[in-house]
């Protein structure tokens, strides 16, 4: 089975926290994390894309019978370059880069593993990642603007982002708009739904991410949840 990545992606404050422990009850090493502060997916959309734009451009040279000057490149393997057999060991190469680079960047621990984004709703490095990749998923993590206006005074958010609820059902609307770039591989998980273990659609985001859904563990996690 090949690895599954997921990238939260959440304006803070919509339990994404809460949702991360959900997840990991059936996980076997907790293998959903926090934020990676440090890994911004603007940084993983450019270095996919400049892979894939590889990936077509070997498709192109074989197809047009064009010469690559500079088989020295790390990107190609040498050989001749007309041949059915180049094209497809390069694109198995580029997709052998691919997945290292998913494995430095995400680290995982299980089959199934991920991490959640804060503030970051960038359609253009989001397709890019999703173009590029057949193994990246995204969990799009919204609430009620009035919740959300509410728990971003009570924690301080509203010092420094946007607070009110009118302004807060816009960005909680260009999250939810993110699912129409790819439904099969984005999901939408609302705070009141996984906040309810009868919940259906939180039941099938267990389905989607490809995790056995716990009941019990789910329970008991709920019953410890934090305040939000």
């Amino acid at each position: 089975m090949k690895q599954k990545y997921f990238i939260i992606l959440t304006s803070g404050r919509t339990g994404s926290t809460l949702l991360v422990k959900l997840l990991n009850t059936g996980t076997e090493n907790n293998s959903f994390y926090g934020e990676f502060k440090t890994h911004p997916i603007e940084d993983l959309s450019n270095t996919l894309k400049a892979l894939n734009d590889h990936g077509k451009f070997i498709e192109k040279s074989f197809e047009n019978n064009w010469v690559v000057e500079n088989l020295n490149h790390p990107y190609y393997k040498r050989g001749d370059l007309r041949s059915e057999k180049w094209k497809i060991e390069n694109l198995e190469y580029l997709e052998e880069a691919k997945q290292q680079i998913l494995l430095n960047y995400f680290k995982p621990k299980d089959k199934v593993c991920g991490y959640k984004q804060l503030f970051n709703r960038n359609k253009e490095a989001i397709q890019n990642i999703l173009d590029s990749t057949d193994n990246v998923y995204f969990l799009v993590n919204t609430r009620n603007p009035e919740e959300l206006s509410k728990s971003y005074i009570r924690s301080g958010f509203s010092k420094n982002h946007p607070s009110s609820p009118d302004e807060l059902e816009l960005v909680m609307q260009e999250y939810k708009d993110l699912v129409n770039l790819d439904k099969d591989r984005i999901f939408e998980i609302d705070y009141s739904e996984f906040t309810d273990h009868k919940n259906e659609n939180f039941k099938k985001l267990f389905d989607f991410v490809g995790l056995e859904y716990n009941e019990s563990k789910i329970i008991e996690c709920l019953n410890f949840k934090l305040p939000h």
